[in-house]
């Protein structure tokens, strides 16, 4: 479906040319189909294979990112414990409270572990934040486009966090944002509150009663039994809620947006395929807080089209992102005129013909 089908080669011997040439010739060929507007599709087998370098353990990067671990670690626990009270405190309130079948329609659903994945996803993309920059700016110094990948933006952590957790104060656009991990840490500690309740919503044709479950949280203070519950555990709260929220664990709530900033600052321009509609943004090198500013969408085919065309240096992408997208790259050529590729090459032996 491309000119390629005008090169006058049988199919058997069309493929053994690009087995020979390899990476550049399939570079070449692509730059040439790029130019004319042609798309192509190749794929790769990826699974388990990554050219990400772990610091070693030996290192000052390697014991840098193990005390961040550890630091999360006892936040993590700090949860833990509050969890632990929580749940007995609900289970001998509700006790009693309650009649042993109203007790039944109590359910405590706070439980932080169930999130503990989502957490460790959060931080350890967090912790290739530097080594994502580090590369990244390395590979554009030498004339070479760069594609930052991510399964996940983390926009949610917007929405799970609050401005203010005690009086549920969400977070509005403009407002100042800790970009730290321990504000996630301070989202998992309120997310213990949550329980459920099954009430009566209607009757059917019988006269029984149609049950419904209802979310609801403790530190509502709606009802009795909420506010006995957070008599009991408000301090405890409390104590916990200081002890996180003085602490800074030096691993960003928004990865992308330090990414973004540091590579834009090293002089490159930076392009984002995502469907996130928000973002930090940064008045200067201190990344430790971040304005929480509305996103500008541009779209995904304008970006392609300026990547290829070398308008942008970087675009960073999420997995939706990425389908159903063609990206190339014409060479460029470094101070002293000389082309260089648009990727790492690995040189093969030159095929002798097309």
């Amino acid at each position: 479906k491309t000119s390629i089908k005008e090169c006058n080669l049988s199919y058997n011997t069309l493929v053994e040319a690009f087995q020979k040439g390899g990476i550049p010739l399939q570079e070449a060929v692509s730059a040439e189909l790029t130019k004319v507007g042609q798309l192509l599709r190749r794929e790769k087998i990826v699974e388990g294979v990554t050219d990400y370098q772990y610091e070693s353990e030996e290192t000052e990067a390697g014991l840098n990112q193990i005390n961040k671990l550890n630091i999360v670690a006892s936040l993590f626990m700090k949860v833990g414990d509050f969890s632990k009270l929580v749940k007995d405190e609900f289970g001998a309130l509700k006790k009693q409270m309650f009649t042993a079948e109203e007790a039944k329609l109590y359910k405590w659903a706070g439980s932080a572990n169930r999130l503990s994945f989502l957490l460790f996803n959060y931080f350890v993309l967090g912790l290739k934040v530097r080594k994502t920059f580090e590369q990244s700016v390395s590979e554009m110094k030498e004339g070479r486009k760069v594609v930052v990948c991510i399964a996940n933006t983390l926009e949610s952590a917007f929405d799970n966090m609050k401005k203010d957790f005690i009086n549920n104060v969400s977070y509005e656009l403009g407002d100042s944002v800790t970009n730290d991990f321990s504000s996630y840490c301070l989202y998992l500690l309120n997310y213990t509150f949550k329980y459920t309740q099954e009430i009566v919503t209607s009757v059917d044709d019988k006269g029984e009663p149609i049950m419904a479950k209802v979310s609801k949280k403790l530190n509502d203070n709606k009802s009795e039994f909420e506010r006995e519950m957070m008599n009991k555990i408000g301090g405890a709260f409390q104590k916990y809620f200081a002890e996180i929220s003085t602490t800074r664990v030096g691993v960003p709530i928004s990865p992308i947006d330090n990414i973004r900033h540091q590579i834009e600052g090293a002089g490159f321009r930076v392009g984002e395929i995502t469907g996130r509609k928000r973002m930090l943004t940064f008045d200067s090198d201190d990344l430790s807080t971040g304005i929480l500013t509305k996103r500008k969408i541009k779209k995904t085919t304008e970006l392609v089209k300026e990547f290829n065309e070398n308008k942008i240096d970087c675009l960073i992408i999420n997995q939706s992102g990425a389908v159903g997208i063609s990206m190339h790259s014409i060479p460029t050529t470094d101070s002293n005129g000389k082309i260089v590729p648009p990727v790492n090459v690995i040189k093969p032996t030159p095929p002798d013909s097309l």
